[in-house]
């Protein structure tokens, strides 16, 4: 009976666990049709409790809790994926919350919109536990492609957070990348871009669906509303992006030092020139510097210099 297989990978974050639990305890998708997975990715906290709590105290849902001890948020997605007994396996991050249709909308569409997407995606939308900065946009953190639905267009993709996927395409591809993606308290990103972009050699448009009533809410703790982190971010993206695309040759390595010594200096002389296009000097480091920390990562990890970034 089980159509979809959410899979929810944690790391040390039992208080969070607990509410995306709820969230998805709380589907009105009939509970005989999906299944709950946590991916227990090493912790060392109540992880284990909240799990058995929830299992205790609805017997009626199926949620089953897996051990993961090779960090990676790669490795626990894959662990995910490797259980589940759904045709479609969602993924949904420990610090969000899924909106009450959000599994009866992707089965809906999956039955419905043709031709059949490999993967739907939705909108995420923050949300605060604490007041935030006054220099700190939602749109930092907003993942959107627009109010209405459509399939992507070549080259894009969704954020890991609000995504369901057909299970035997990711079973094709072999599941998720685990060379990037968090690894613990460690910063990364990418482990879902990888992904996509081998469907988007695969497959000819249009193959992923987006609807804003695929709706996410997704925790913003204090640490990620500071400019550290935002830059933090900007210089990891970069160094991701060589892992994975970076030149291998010594002389495009040469080539790429010099495309990106002068990307970095043209725009750190125009964002140095805008600095009073900003009423608060946070958005402007944010905004005009992020593209800089990029480009410096970058560099740095084409030529195999890749420093770890904790997050907080």
């Amino acid at each position: 009976m089980i159509q979809i297989s959410v899979v929810v990978c944690t790391y040390n974050r039992a208080n969070m666990l607990a509410r995306a639990l709820d969230s998805l305890i709380g589907q009105t998708l009939d509970k005989a049709l999906y299944e709950i997975i946590v991916v227990d990715n090493a912790s060392t906290d109540r992880t284990r409790e909240v799990v058995r709590t929830f299992q205790g105290k609805y017997p009626e849902h199926t949620i089953v809790r897996i051990y993961e001890p090779q960090q990676g948020l790669g490795y626990a997605r894959n662990a995910g994926l490797k259980h589940a007994q759904g045709r479609y396996v969602a993924y949904l991050d420990d610090d969000a919350r899924a909106s009450t249709d959000w599994l009866k909308t992707a089965l809906e569409l999956f039955e419905t919109v043709k031709p059949t997407p490999i993967c739907l995606g939705g909108h995420i939308l923050p949300f605060y536990d604490s007041p935030n900065p006054k220099w700190f946009k939602d749109d930092y953190e907003i993942r959107t492609w627009g109010d209405k639905p459509r399939f992507l267009h070549r080259g894009e993709s969704f954020s890991g957070s609000n995504m369901v996927w057909r299970k035997e395409i990711l079973e094709a591809f072999g599941g998720f990348d685990v060379r990037v993606g968090v690894k613990g308290g460690y910063l990364s990103v990418g482990e879902e871009t990888v992904l996509f972009d081998k469907a988007w050699c695969s497959f000819d448009p249009p193959v992923f669906y987006y609807s804003p009533q695929l709706l996410v809410h997704h925790w913003v703790p204090p640490f990620k509303m500071t400019v550290s982190y935002q830059l933090k971010r900007a210089f990891v993206a970069g160094q991701v992006w060589s892992q994975l695309h970076g030149p291998k040759t010594f002389h495009g390595r040469l080539r790429f030092l010099a495309r990106n010594l002068f990307a970095i200096a043209k725009g750190s002389s125009l964002a140095a020139a805008r600095r009073y296009a900003y009423r608060n000097w946070e958005n402007w480091l944010v905004e005009e510097w992020g593209g800089v920390a990029s480009n410096v990562g970058a560099l740095m990890g084409a030529f195999g210099l890749v420093i770890p970034i904790r997050q907080g």
